[in-house]
């Protein structure tokens, strides 16, 4: 199952808050960087709203991943929690309602969606049934295949608790594991900006120690020198953006 993808709308109910300090960096970069390259305030703003959309699209994908990564996270402490309490005798259904009850506050993300299960949990509706809901609510693969083996598990009879720990243990490996792999991935990541960040410091720098040395790019032929560089600037970012990301 691909991770969900959040209709505008939605998304900005979400994640409205961070996503105006993101525009507010956005804007304040992007006309910082373009007047240092065309020191022309008017060139700066259309750039600037011509690549809104482009960084719309990408801060979505990020801030929708990221969202992801939280609702996995979560869920795997929960599943720590009734495991431990399917271990002392309770039943699921008691399980869900004192994780909910006692640990709220770490469930930022799903704790509304754990409510809604445990409301299923309680009108008799099947584990499964329950969790699948949740998945597809979330669209998050992990939670559905936890659906899909209590599905296979409950009707044969499987002792809960050991499953649910079993699982619990096997999560919680596999997050360590991608934990492990993404700060090996995001070695490049890092590296890439900050190349990318030092011509772009470099002008800063030179405008602010030798101003006449960098005149005469800002006019005449200079100018198409310089819309040269910016260009090329970007072709590298992107270029290193997408070589470094690496899919596992």
């Amino acid at each position: 199952m691909k991770p969900k993808k959040f209709c505008w709308k939605e998304f900005f109910k979400l994640f409205g808050k961070e996503l105006l300090l993101y525009i507010t960096i956005y804007i304040i970069a992007a006309m910082m960087l373009t007047r240092a390259f065309f020191e022309r305030w008017v060139i700066s703003c259309i750039i600037t709203v011509c690549g809104t959309p482009i960084f719309l699209l990408e801060i979505k994908k990020y801030l929708s991943a990221r969202r992801q990564a939280r609702i996995e996270t979560e869920f795997f402490i929960m599943l720590r929690q009734v495991s431990m309490s399917l271990s002392s005798g309770s039943t699921l259904e008691n399980a869900v309602r004192e994780t909910i009850v006692t640990d709220r506050k770490n469930y930022k993300t799903i704790g509304e969606e754990l409510e809604c299960v445990y409301r299923m949990l309680r009108n008799n509706y099947p584990p499964e049934d329950a969790f699948r809901v949740f998945a597809q609510r979330c669209m998050n693969r992990e939670i559905l295949t936890f659906s899909e083996v209590l599905a296979a598990g409950i009707p044969a009879g499987i002792n809960l608790a050991q499953l649910i720990r079993y699982l619990s243990s096997a999560y919680r490996l596999k997050a360590d594991v991608e934990q492990e792999i993404k700060k090996t991935l995001n070695a490049p990541k890092y590296n890439n900006r900050i190349i990318m960040a030092m011509p772009v410091c470099c002008i800063f720098l030179f405008r602010k120690i030798a101003p006449s040395y960098l005149e005469p790019l800002y006019y005449g032929s200079g100018r198409i020198v310089m819309v040269v560089v910016f260009l090329l600037l970007i072709v590298a970012w992107w270029t290193g953006t997408y070589l470094s990301n690496i899919r596992y």
